[in-house]
């Protein structure tokens, strides 16, 4: 198992291509530049971004895919092969939130460093790291899958517009975490950003049993975003 969980960790890191980051990079600096995120100005976003970026391989693949692998052995031990539609989909949300929980917690570990520094203790500060904490785990995540749509060869621009889609929900969502930190009622936060995340990555759930489209899950993800960005530009001006 130990072996496996390793192969996956290094996975990240060698299946990775030119095209793949100069596309990632262009998508998180017009996501940076819209949310009008200080990074340029303020160094220790940098840090924050650079964290988070460095967060990405060990949370999904030393936490993430070890508890969703857990969960795919009681799956197939109480049902074996004999799911329904309804099964999969009831199945499909434990599943989902160990994504939004594991992503956001881990997102989060920068933006909460961040917050035993004094000079840094204004809830404006937190959106921002939070916001620039979203980017770099969001930003790897993106390199790694368009590096693999480069391997692969692509049929359709689908691939790039949930990229455009996911790097700026990643960076709402953890804006939106952060948010709750600064005004002390950070689990309520966290739970809710969690639990939109385990939400976008529902549709791939509803792909899977037919419900929804290729097109209509760039529709849904696209909507949550764009919800997930309005809310969080809201508590940043409010902030």
């Amino acid at each position: 198992m130990w072996s496996s969980v390793w192969n996956e960790f290094l996975s990240f890191y060698t299946n990775i291509n030119i095209g793949g980051t100069v596309g990632a990079l262009l998508i998180v600096t017009f996501w940076i530049l819209v949310f009008r995120a200080p990074i340029w100005r303020k160094p220790h976003l940098l840090y924050v971004f650079i964290g988070s970026f460095l967060l990405f391989g060990p949370s999904i693949a030393f936490i993430q895919i070890p508890l969703q692998n857990l969960l795919n052995l009681l799956f197939f031990n109480i049902w074996r092969f004999s799911a329904s539609r309804t099964i999969l989909l009831i199945f499909g949300i434990p599943y989902v939130l160990i994504a939004g929980f594991v992503q956001e917690g881990f997102k989060l570990l920068p933006v909460l460093f961040l917050n035993k520094r004094a000079e840094y203790v204004s809830v404006d500060d937190k959106v921002n790291a939070g916001i620039i904490s979203g980017a770099g785990y969001g930003v790897f995540e993106a390199i790694w899958v368009l590096s693999q749509v480069f391997d692969y060869g692509f049929a359709s621009i689908l691939p790039f517009w949930e990229r455009f889609m996911t790097v700026p929900f990643h960076m709402a969502a953890t804006g939106m975490a952060a948010y709750g930190l600064g005004k002390k009622r950070w689990w309520q936060f966290f739970v809710f950003a969690s639990i939109l995340h385990a939400l976008v990555d529902y549709s791939a759930v509803l792909v899977n049993v037919s419900l929804l489209s290729a097109v209509g899950a760039e529709v849904y993800l696209s909507v949550v975003t764009i919800c997930t960005i309005v809310v969080t530009f809201w508590m940043s001006h409010k902030a």
